[in-house]
């Protein structure tokens, strides 16, 4: 279509109607313009609509998706939305003259594939090919985090050591890459910044991330350089879940690391970590330190027993001793029981353990303590005792 605009000559009066013509040619040039550089199949007139961008570029099926251009019917659903054919319903609030938000059919087959978006008027219509991508799986369930440290001997500071932890994805429903996260609490004679700076990772895909399928184990190490001046930090490792944190995400109980002191072995054979908390006892992440912390409420008056249960794996067999304390514990909190005291254990098998502890309004309150629970193998062999621990952040709060 060749556009006409008549000339103006030295001293012609411009007119209104003058002026608005050349406005209007301006208008449906930049109309076909549009449609040209964005490969959009459009009519002839000069109200037809007129598709310019997709948001997002490449839609995912049972997400809504944004057409955005220009002389869209209004209503919405004045307008008719085809994908490859079928029409689309439920137009969506904030659809506008310019733009139509409308849903992609989640029971679509064969993605990702290329498919033919059409967008219909009384004015015409106008087209654009898209590409459709598959609806993300989410992934269900929390791994366990724990750790397996062994053979580090007596801390020094300035010198390096690597903490081996085990990735267990047994309750997870899919395979999920996780981001690896080195977090340092309980920190003195340095700052966390020191140790994080002196922190790397190794067993991983990536420098931070670790990808680990469903009912499999995967091991990572997280390498420590221990600040000059240094005396003590806990170290725990975050496992966040890269397609639905925090939901599926997870953090390992607490390794205290203290200079001058043998780092206690965690052999590979037994795990243990925090079971499912009852009522009265939850677990929250400290907005600091980004630790798991367990919380107890304070009683009304006197003293609260609550029980944390602790579950034990074994790949060895043979009769372990559980015992439990808690670091510092002063008048606040002591360990009533733990049940069973020693139980035999065969190979492959599991033990849930549970730690009553007693939490006293005497005292000092919101002050954290360490709960340390350990799993002893009471005969020897070539390689020595079997022993393990986890350690976990508690705390009584009010409320």
């Amino acid at each position: 279509m060749t556009i006409a605009i008549d000339r103006v000559g030295p001293s012609d009066l411009i007119r209104a109607v003058d002026w608005n013509e050349m406005a209007d040619a301006i208008e449906a040039l930049d109309v076909r313009l549009a449609a040209l550089e964005s490969g959009v199949s459009s009519g002839t007139g000069g109200n037809e609509p007129v598709i310019t961008d997709i948001d997002p570029d490449q839609p995912i099926a049972g997400e809504i998706v944004q057409i955005i251009g220009r002389n869209f019917a209004v209503p919405a659903s004045l307008n008719t939305v085809m994908l490859d054919g079928d029409e689309l319903t439920g137009f969506l609030p904030g659809s506008t003259g310019e733009l139509i938000r409308i849903s992609i059919p989640g029971g679509l087959s064969g993605l990702p594939r290329s498919m033919l978006l059409e967008v219909h008027t009384v004015s015409g219509d106008a087209s654009r090919t898209i590409t459709v991508q598959p609806a993300q799986a989410i992934p269900a369930g929390k791994p366990s985090v724990v750790n397996q440290t062994t053979g580090i001997g007596t801390i020094v500071a300035g010198a390096t050591y690597t903490f081996t932890f085990e990735i267990d994805a047994s309750p997870v429903t899919m395979t999920e890459a996780y981001v690896l996260e080195a977090i340092y609490s309980n920190v003195t004679g340095s700052t966390a910044q020191e140790w994080l700076a002196g922190t790397s990772f190794v067993g991983t895909d990536a420098f931070d991330q670790v990808t680990v399928n469903p009912a499999t184990k995967k091991t990572v190490g997280v390498t420590v350089t221990v600040p000059s001046g240094a005396s003590q930090a806990s170290l725990s490792l975050k496992t966040r879940s890269v397609h639905n944190d925090p939901n599926s995400s997870q953090t390992s109980a607490v390794v205290p690391i203290e200079v001058g002191v043998d780092q206690p072995e965690n052999d590979s054979r037994i795990s243990l970590f925090p079971g499912e908390l009852p009522a009265n006892v939850d677990s929250v992440e400290d907005p600091t330190t980004h630790e798991s912390v367990i919380r107890v409420k304070y009683p009304a008056a006197g003293s609260r027993d609550v029980i944390i249960p602790i579950k034990a794996q074994f790949l060895v067999g043979g009769t372990f001793a559980y015992a439990a304390s808690i670091a510092d514990a002063g008048a606040i909190w002591s360990v009533v029981s733990v049940t069973p005291a020693n139980s035999p254990e065969a190979a492959g098998s599991a033990e849930d353990i549970s730690v009553k502890v007693r939490l006293s309004v005497t005292g000092p309150q919101n002050e954290r303590r360490l709960l340390t629970v350990t799993a002893t193998r009471q005969e020897t062999d070539a390689t020595g005792q079997i022993s393990s621990q986890v350690v976990m952040p508690i705390e009584g709060f009010a409320g």
